[in-house]
């Protein structure tokens, strides 16, 4: 199941006819995860919601975006920023429109799913605002009535987050449970997903998006990965590295730790 993000259309405008069948709803770097893993057997669900550009992500949470909030937040320690994020939340803070309305569907496809193939293998793939979508939707899930948690977590086998912009503040944090099962790719530079009150690469992406923002170049930047793993080479970009994970999560792997590369695995 994978998701787009923010502002990117939910049809492709190029490709063969059944690549755009298959690719409705992804985008470009959840679409080529999939291109990655469909020799695997793998079949594709791209989780349809509007996926609001970032200026209306902006006039949904102008609290959080407004120039007091960074000033108060960029003085304070990593967990202080965490806290600082977490207390607007808690204190009522809403869920931008699109991220609630991309929750609600990847809810009902996921219970269906479980339901109607309770000993199936779901991997979830968002990219941007699609993994802010999984976040909420794993965290509601697990806190909802009714839902059989143990069912959905044992159903759910890989989760990969592409340049997930709640990497740097951790909230909500996704369910014990499902942890070790996930995979986080953040490139170094860039802002959006990593610390974005202190981030010095920031105008590269705000307030005008240019080709030299990290954060749209998943599909062809390349970064250094472990080594050690036979077949992978030195170099993937994000979404062979997200794509790779998924992969691992759907094979049975031999006792012991298994080296795998990744560029920022400290998924929370």
């Amino acid at each position: 199941m994978g998701l787009r993000g923010s502002g990117e259309s939910a049809t492709p405008t190029a490709g063969p006819a059944e690549t755009t069948i298959e690719h409705q709803n992804l985008g470009p770097e959840i679409g080529a995860v999939y291109d990655n893993l469909k020799p695997d057997g793998v079949q594709v669900s791209g989780i349809p919601y509007t996926a609001a550009p970032v200026p209306e992500l902006q006039g949904d949470i102008a609290l959080q975006l407004t120039r007091d909030i960074v000033k108060k937040a960029a003085p304070l320690s990593k967990a202080g920023q965490a806290e600082f994020v977490a207390k607007l939340v808690k204190d009522g803070l809403p869920t931008p429109a699109s991220v609630r309305e991309g929750a609600t569907n990847l809810k009902k496809e996921i219970l269906d799913r479980v339901s109607h193939c309770p000993h199936g293998k779901i991997l979830l793939a968002g990219y941007s605002q699609g993994a802010w979508v999984i976040r909420v939707t794993l965290d509601e899930l697990k806190h909802s009535p009714g839902v059989d948690w143990p069912a959905v977590s044992a159903n759910i086998k890989g989760i990969g987050l592409l340049a997930d912009p709640y990497n740097a503040i951790y909230h909500p944090s996704l369910p014990e449970d499902l942890k070790a099962k996930s995979n986080g790719v953040c490139a170094a530079e860039d802002p959006v997903c990593n610390n974005p009150f202190t981030s010095p690469h920031l105008d590269r992406c705000f307030p005008h998006l240019t080709g030299l923002c990290p954060h749209i170049r998943y599909t062809t930047d390349r970064g250094p990965t472990d080594k050690g793993v036979p077949g992978t080479g030195n170099e993937m970009t994000g979404v062979e590295n997200v794509a790779f994970h998924l992969r691992l999560s759907l094979v049975q792997l031999p006792p012991g730790p298994v080296p795998v590369p990744s560029v920022r695995p400290d998924v929370r």
